[in-house]
């Protein structure tokens, strides 16, 4: 979810999982003054990291220097333990305020993105899905998070988006115990948007899980492989974003070995590499799993095709 300072003042956190908080604007930290009193992010970062919740900040773009809007929230995001979370820049039209052509919008979130890869951190962008088609940060070489606004409708939708995204605003009207006013509210479909830095910090993908893991990450590549504990689990899920696609050669399960035996494989698995001709098996969004896990299982290796990184489950 994302909150405002002042519009949705009074917000509990309940049940949230991660959030982002309004803490510039341009260049500038947030401020708000009304009803007697100055309204900054500090409330709603202090309610978020009682609560132990992932949290960042986002900046509302203006026409000005991304670079520097980009330092003013990551002081902010220091400052106030959000770093749980990407730092993002918001980049919509406001007829109010300004409308952004492709070429100043693309411009401005690239010297944004730059700034917070140059200080070590992974930024996000924010965009409406037709902006997004149009600008496609998911293209530029910064790798920032996808963030995508488009309320009702999945943002790939009659085609109005067609690249990847992590995290999906689908919704303005949404309710928060407390709150003054509607919430947006977001769904994550990658664990890209968290961070493993600071207070409230999200996990960090482990390239040797454990058997308490119920999700890890996989990384981008090519026939690579990745090893996932299984045991006790019935089903194992592929999970990436719309956009995206995860080519499997093979899932190859191995059960449990005694001193001085040799891996034991359970059956169960796939192997394309063994088809005449060889096959791949593609999962899709909407197609995430599951995957039988058999019986006795407890590792399988999954070897894999994908250009971005992906989750994967058990349960």
């Amino acid at each position: 979810m994302d909150v405002h300072p002042y519009y949705q003042r009074g917000a509990t956190f309940s049940g949230v999982e991660y959030a982002w908080i309004k803490m510039t604007d341009g260049a500038a930290v947030y401020a708000m003054k009304r009803d007697g009193r100055v309204w900054t992010a500090d409330e709603h970062a202090r309610r978020l990291r009682e609560a132990g919740i992932p949290f960042g900040g986002y900046c509302y773009a203006q026409p000005g220097n991304g670079a520097a809007e980009a330092r003013v929230l990551l002081a902010e995001c220091d400052r106030l333990g959000g770093t749980g979370v990407a730092p993002a820049v918001d980049i919509e039209d406001n007829p109010n305020i300004y409308t952004w052509s492709t070429r100043d919008a693309v411009d401005h979130g690239r010297a944004f993105c730059a700034e917070v890869r140059r200080r070590g951190r992974r930024p996000a962008v924010y965009m409406n899905a037709s902006k997004m088609q149009a600008c496609r940060p998911g293209e530029w070489p910064e790798d920032p998070v996808i963030w995508v606004a488009r309320y009702g409708r999945a943002p790939e939708a009659s085609g109005v988006y067609r690249g990847h995204y992590d995290v999906h605003q689908f919704r303005e009207d949404g309710n928060l115990p407390g709150s003054a006013g509607r919430v947006d509210w977001n769904q994550a479909y990658t664990l890209a948007h968290l961070t493993a830095s600071g207070p409230g910090g999200g996990p960090t993908p482990n390239p040797n899980p454990t058997e308490d893991d119920d999700m890890i990450t996989a990384p981008a590549g090519t026939d690579d492989h990745i090893n996932v504990i299984v045991k006790g689990k019935g089903s194992l899920y592929l999970a990436c974003s719309w956009g995206q696609t995860v080519d499997v050669h093979s899932i190859l399960f191995y059960g449990d070995t005694g001193p001085g035996a040799k891996e034991t494989g359970v059956g169960g698995g796939y192997d394309g590499g063994l088809r005449n001709p060889p096959e791949r098996w593609t999962f899709q969004p909407n197609k995430p799993g599951p995957v039988r896990v058999p019986v006795g299982a407890a590792m399988a290796t999954i070897r894999y095709t994908a250009r971005h990184s992906f989750g994967i489950g058990v349960a």
